[in-house]
């Protein structure tokens, strides 16, 4: 796989993730429903992965993680929120988000 085309897939993960959570009421979701609705379009990570995307959300400030024994529940921020809603733009993030969300 090449550099460019991991870097996209990783780009569009990260930004389905904020998409479903922003979809969500209230926006918060454990990392293994987060798994199922990812694998729904065809971008499902292995555990490890879809954690590391999580990690690398909350350093950016576009999710806070909680902790539940070896849960993840990440919960969607502000910044989070304009970032799929395309009023922010962050690298690393695709601009292009789960259709007609």
């Amino acid at each position: 796989m090449s550099q460019s085309f991991h870097a996209t897939l990783l780009a569009e993960r990260r930004r389905f993730i904020l998409d479903i959570l922003n979809l969500s009421s209230p926006p918060k979701l454990n990392h293994r429903c987060l798994a199922v609705v990812l694998e729904q379009y065809g971008l499902r990570p292995a555990d490890a992965a879809l954690r590391s995307d999580l990690r690398w959300l909350f350093e950016r400030g576009l999710i806070t993680i909680e902790y539940l024994d070896n849960i993840l529940i990440a919960a969607l921020t502000q910044r989070g929120r304009d970032a799929s809603a395309d009023r922010l733009r962050v690298d690393g993030v695709s601009r292009d988000g789960i259709p007609d969300a």
